[in-house]
């Protein structure tokens, strides 16, 4: 199955983030915003497919679909949360919310990036984000 294809081809893309093992986790999401961008660059119509089938209508495709969406998910979040940056955040309890929210960011650049060819655009943009929300949830101490 294509999806099945699409969620191997992206988690073999992202697994190069483990060459990233000590950056911080700020780092760790720009890095993957970075390759996932490449990766729309290089396969286009990648987007359309995405959200085709997010708004897939038979119920037994969505289920699956969504399955495999939370699936990965939960592989990015091991991947890119670790303990050791939650001594970081002012308040560690909003670490996974925070994920999650760049989750539904991330969704919504695939969303935004069907048909834009302006991709350097979108990265600084994303940058920009990820400063100001490393200032609002880090300590002083970890703003260097």
């Amino acid at each position: 199955m294509l999806l099945r294809y699409l969620k191997s081809y992206i988690c073999n893309s992202v697994a190069e983030l483990r060459l990233y093992a000590n950056a911080d986790f700020f780092d760790r999401v720009q890095q993957a915003i970075i390759m996932k961008i490449d990766n729309l660059k290089k396969n286009p119509y990648i987007a359309a497919f995405i959200i085709s089938v997010a708004k897939e209508p038979s119920i037994e495709i969505s289920e699956h679909i969504k399955d495999l969406m939370q699936e990965g998910e939960k592989h990015l979040h091991d991947l890119m949360l670790r303990d050791a940056d939650l001594v970081k955040f002012k308040h560690p309890e909003d670490a996974p919310l925070l994920f999650r929210t760049l989750m539904h960011i991330g969704y919504g650049i695939v969303d935004e990036i069907e048909g834009v060819s302006d991709f350097d655009r979108i990265v600084c943009e994303m940058e920009n984000i990820l400063k100001m929300l490393k200032y609002y949830f880090y300590k002083e101490e970890y703003l260097l």
